[in-house]
């Protein structure tokens, strides 16, 4: 989040042909790689930055709150070994988060249930988003996606 990166592309996201990532051609039914960017959209639309740290190689963290109390966390675990995470929140709860998870279980932000502890499981490639109530709505899955002039 606070890296010195001036820009950043996803290279190539056009659902009308088999390389893309985000899309399946030709259903143009979304991937799971289309969840990972819609949970970071979760916190860029937050529009606060909120400091966050992992002393994990390969596991990354950010947050985001907004002026309103909303708040979210994204977690990626991009090991091929599950990760415990312990998790430390200054100024929140864990009970003041619902669990979404894309992983070899979950392909599309599947809502598991609130945060029951201070750590989450994080399977191996798997992100994770922690948010309230609030901003979650909306996340769930989709089964297929309109685009202006596509269809």
């Amino acid at each position: 989040q606070d890296g010195p990166i001036d820009k950043a592309m996803y290279y190539d996201a056009t659902p009308t042909r088999s390389y893309c990532g985000l899309f399946y051609f030709p259903s143009m039914k979304v991937t799971p790689c289309y969840y990972s960017f819609k949970a970071f959209n979760v916190l860029y639309s937050l529009g606060i930055n909120v400091p966050s740290v992992s002393d994990v190689k390969d596991l990354f963290v950010c947050a985001a709150k907004d002026a309103g109390g909303n708040k979210a966390v994204l977690l990626a675990n991009y090991t091929d070994e599950a990760q415990n995470v312990d998790l430390s929140f200054t100024g929140a709860a864990h009970s003041d988060f619902n669990v979404y998870r894309i992983d070899a279980e979950h392909s599309s932000l599947d809502k598991c249930g609130a945060l029951a502890a201070s750590s989450v499981s994080m399977p191996h490639k798997s992100v994770c988003l922690l948010a309230n109530n609030a901003i979650a709505q909306g996340t769930a899955s989709e089964n297929n996606v309109k685009f202006a002039g596509l269809g």
